[in-house]
């Protein structure tokens, strides 16, 4: 499936084509449809102080509301990187999210497709050790789900897979779009990788080499570094690494004078098979992640979170086994470099299947846009986000709402309350059942868990959704007695 693509553009990041390229293409096409998809595109980052390129795209009100995205953010060590980047989210978003939306899939059970599908045990490899058993596995043959055609590229072969399955656990993780189909599928696979090692240190609280800052001799990182430290930001360089053999580098930044709570500790990574490029990555993320909390917390008023998969800490005791860990040079870390996209990819599969990780790819190109993207999953790979810790059956229950079989879903959620009642007094899974409830017709549970969703979070009441839905209930509920 996928072909030798050589890069082109190396400075600082490497591309098949140069970022002015990239916004041409992706601003063309992203501006001259019947519908155009971006409504603007600034600079941000004089929100912050450090003077390094972040860019933000607006998304046209009728797109947000039908796709349900928000912004996209871009990052670079020139502004026509960071530029291109923010671009190139938004390409991302549109086509994966469209694309998820196809009726371009079958609907069945594993039990009539099972020579054709990936095991069904894959399906809980994201989940808690405490949920991989028999009776989840067998629970999870007999129900139907949707099924993708999807390229196997550990093994290189088709199979089918339930997509919307793992996009509920892992979200948009593995989501990519490039100037080529190559560049995306190395990008997405990189993105996984990094995730799951920030996933792995966070939640085992692991202690990993320090990199020696001065061991650093790159003048492109000693200038991001310079400009960073000048703005009295101390930063502790970390490798991620673990033992995939695939350079994934965190850094850690301390901000005792962050005009927000959020930004006084705060995380962020790269992964790239030139350690050079992965720090590179992590230090424009930092600084591109700086720039969203402000965006959000002082435009928007809303709240800024930790970036993806890092804990959130208040000051550098509570991030303690962060700072820890023995000292190395940065020439240390593992190395490799070819100027094939699809050798860079091979290489990091078989390091991925050595510790027994496939990856599955599935082109979601959009035809409108033409500019290529992908969704990469690797099922066994960690992520430290709340829904790789629920309950199978809630996770059961979603498929089966998402296809229309409501009744079906209410019994596997009502099982979860069975057994393990704790998930009753969760605001989300409670929201969950009253709607679930309500489309199988059952109003008088619906409005039970409505009532009991009032208890627990009694500022659900601002929600003008949650009013006209509660009404809405009650009416049903009349009408029904």
């Amino acid at each position: 499936m996928l072909k030798s693509c050589f890069k082109r553009y190396t400075y600082g990041q490497e591309k098949a084509c140069s970022p002015i390229e990239t916004i041409e293409k992706a601003f063309k096409r992203l501006t001259q449809i019947d519908t155009p998809i971006l409504k603007e595109i600034l600079r941000i980052d004089d929100l912050d102080r450090i003077g390094i390129p972040v860019y933000m795209c607006k998304v046209n009100e009728e797109i947000s509301k039908s796709l349900r995205i928000g912004e996209s953010f871009g990052k670079g060590v020139t502004s026509e990187q960071a530029k291109a980047s923010a671009l190139m989210e938004l390409v991302e978003r549109f086509s994966n999210f469209s694309f998820l939306l196809k009726d371009n899939y079958l609907i069945d059970s594993y039990i009539n497709l099972e020579k054709e599908t990936i095991p069904i045990e894959t399906l809980l490899e994201p989940l808690d050790k405490v949920f991989k058993e028999n009776s989840f596995i067998n629970e999870l043959k007999k129900i139907k789900l949707r099924w993708f055609e999807v390229y196997n590229l550990s093994e290189s072969k088709k199979v089918a897979f339930p997509l919307h399955w793992f996009y509920r656990i892992y979200g948009t993780t593995g989501w990519a779009a490039g100037n080529t189909l190559e560049e995306a599928t190395l990008q997405a696979l990189c993105e996984i990788i990094e995730r799951h090692c920030i996933s792995v240190v966070m939640e085992e609280r692991l202690e990993v080499p320090t990199i020696e800052i001065e061991s650093i001799e790159n003048p492109l990182i000693k200038d991001l570094i310079k400009k960073i430290i000048s703005s009295r930001i101390e930063i502790f360089i970390k490798d991620f690494s673990l033992d995939l053999g695939i350079p994934t580098i965190a850094v850690i930044a301390y901000d005792p004078l962050a005009s927000t709570p959020t930004l006084k500790v705060y995380g962020s990574a790269g992964t790239h098979l030139n350690p050079e490029l992965a720090l590179i990555r992590a230090i424009t993320e930092l600084l591109q992640h700086r720039a969203q909390v402000l965006y959000r917390e002082l435009i928007l008023n809303k709240p800024g979170g930790p970036t993806f998969c890092f804990l959130k800490f208040k000051d550098l005791k509570e991030a303690g086994f962060l700072i820890k860990g023995e000292k190395r040079s940065f020439n240390r870390l593992p190395y490799f470099s070819h100027p094939d996209f699809k050798v860079e990819i091979e290489y990091v599969l078989n390091n991925l299947l050595k510790k027994g990780l496939k990856a599955y790819l599935v082109e979601t190109t959009h035809p409108f846009l033409g500019i290529p993207s992908v969704i990469v999953t690797i099922p066994g790979a960690r992520l430290n986000r709340p829904s790789t810790k629920l309950h199978p059956y809630l996770l059961i229950a979603r498929q089966l709402m998402d296809i229309n079989n409501y009744k079906e879903a209410l019994f596997y959620i009502e099982k979860v309350f069975e057994e393990a009642p704790s998930y009753k007094n969760l605001p989300q899974i409670l929201s969950q059942a009253a709607t679930c409830a309500k489309l199988a017709g059952e109003y008088k549970k619906s409005l039970e868990y409505c009532e009991n969703l009032l208890k627990i979070y009694p500022q659900i009441m601002g929600s003008f959704k949650f009013v006209e839905e509660f009404m809405s209930v009650m009416k049903s509920d009349s009408a029904d007695i």
